[in-house]
C-alpha cells in the first residue's frame, strides 16, 4: 500500500520537474521506487521514445555540457557494456536539454599507446559538431552514474525498442572517421553485393564463469540446423561467423565449406584456457596498442552483422548491438532464446 502510494506521488510530479530533481531523489532511501517510476514513465509518456525520430529532430539544447566522468564500472575497454551504459545516460542528459560528453579513461593505460579517453577512441563526442559552435555557458558533472532507462537483452525483441535504441545510437554513437574507413574497408571486401547470414557466438567467459541474467548460447549443432535452414529457404550463400574462439570458427569451416566468411581478428581462446582467465576482456596479445586493436576487430565485426541480410544468431552483447544497429532492417533474423545464466 505504502508502495503504491510513494510510487503515485512521484509519478504526479510534473516529468520536466522530475527530471530535473532525479538525481537527488537517487540519493534517498526512495532509489528503488525513483527507478521504476521514471522508467514506466520514459517507455509510457516520453516524447524521446514515442516520437524519438521527431523529438531529435526538434530538440533544443541549452548551452550546458554535462561532462560524464563515471559510470557503473571502471571502465578498461570501450565494449559493448561501456557504450550500453554511456547510451542509457545520454538518456537524461538529452531529456534535461544537456549535450553529453563522454569524459572517461581508461582504468589501465598500460595496453594503449596514449593517454586518450575511452570514447575518443573510437567515437566523435555527442552533437560534436553543435558542440564547436554553441557557445558554452557551463559545464556541469553528471550527477548519474547508472540510468534506469536500461537497453535490455529483451529489447531485441521489441520492435519499437529496437527502433529506438537504433535512433539513439545513430544519433549519438557516430564512429571516428578513422574508424569508419576502417569497417568499411572491412565490410567492402567481405561482404559487399554477397548474400550472407551472420551468426554471432559467444564461448569463453560466457560459459566458464556463466554470468548471472546473461542469455545461454545455444549449442552448435541447434545453430547448424537452423542456418541450414535459412540458407535453403532463402537462398543464402554465405555465413558469416563473429566468435572469440576458434575452435567455434573451425566447426563453421568443417559444416559449411567455402562459405563461411571472417574478419581479421585475433581469437582469445587458447590464451583465455591457458591462463586459466575469468573474463575474456583479460587476454592480451603481445602487441603494441593491444586493447584498442581488440575493440577495432570486434567492433568491425559486430558492424558486418549489423549489414547483413539474415541473422541467426545466440543472443549476448555483441549481437543485441548489431541488432540495434541494424534496426529492424534485417530480411530474416532469428534470436535463440535458451533462458539466461
Amino acid at each position: 500500500m505504502l508502495s503504491s502510494l510513494i510510487k503515485c506521488v512521484l509519478g504526479a510530479i510534473p516529468y520536466n520537474s522530475f527530471l530535473k530533481i532525479y538525481p537527488k531523489l537517487c540519493k534517498t532511501k526512495l532509489v528503488d521506487f525513483v527507478n521504476e517510476v521514471y522508467s514506466d514513465r520514459f517507455f509510457n509518456s516520453s516524447d524521446l521514445f514515442l516520437d524519438t525520430k521527431n523529438y531529435l529532430i526538434n530538440k533544443k539544447y541549452c548551452n550546458k555540457v554535462c561532462l560524464i566522468k563515471s559510470g557503473v564500472w571502471e571502465y578498461q575497454l570501450a565494449n559493448f557494456c561501456f557504450l550500453k551504459d554511456m547510451l542509457e545516460i545520454f538518456v537524461w542528459c538529452v531529456e534535461k536539454g544537456y549535450i553529453p560528453v563522454v569524459d572517461i579513461y581508461p582504468r589501465n593505460s598500460d595496453y594503449y599507446s596514449d593517454n586518450t579517453r575511452l570514447w575518443d577512441m573510437f567515437f566523435k563526442q555527442p552533437k560534436e559538431d553543435m558542440f564547436n559552435t554553441m557557445n558554452i555557458s557551463k559545464k556541469v558533472i553528471c550527477p548519474i552514474k547508472k540510468s534506469p532507462i536500461r537497453a535490455k537483452f529483451s529489447d531485441v525483441k521489441d520492435s519499437k525498442k529496437i527502433e529506438f535504441w537504433h535512433s539513439m545510437l545513430n544519433e549519438f554513437v557516430v564512429y571516428d572517421d578513422k574508424v569508419q574507413e576502417y569497417f568499411d574497408k572491412e565490410y567492402n571486401n567481405l561482404i559487399l553485393d554477397k548474400s550472407v547470414v551472420a551468426c554471432v557466438l559467444r564461448s569463453t567467459d560466457y560459459k566458464k564463469t556463466k554470468p548471472k541474467g546473461h542469455p545461454i548460447q545455444p549449442s552448435i549443432e541447434e545453430v547448424f540446423e537452423k542456418i541450414h535452414n535459412v540458407m535453403d529457404e532463402f537462398n543464402v550463400e554465405y555465413i558469416y561467423i563473429a566468435t572469440e574462439d576458434k575452435l567455434i570458427a573451425d566447426r563453421f569451416h568443417e559444416e559449411f565449406p567455402n562459405k563461411v566468411i571472417e574478419n581479421k581478428r585475433h581469437y582469445f581462446n587458447e590464451k583465455f584456457d591457458e591462463n586459466n582467465l575469468e573474463r575474456v576482456s583479460q587476454v592480451h596479445f603481445n602487441r603494441e596498442n593491444d586493447d584498442y586493436l581488440k575493440m577495432l576487430e570486434y567492433m568491425s565485426s559486430i558492424n558486418i552483422v549489423s549489414k547483413c541480410d539474415y541473422l541467426v544468431t545466440g543472443l549476448s552483447g555483441g549481437s543485441e548491438m548489431a541488432i540495434y544497429r541494424n534496426g529492424n532492417r534485417y530480411k530474416y533474423s532469428y534470436i535463440f532464446d535458451k533462458g539466461v545464466y
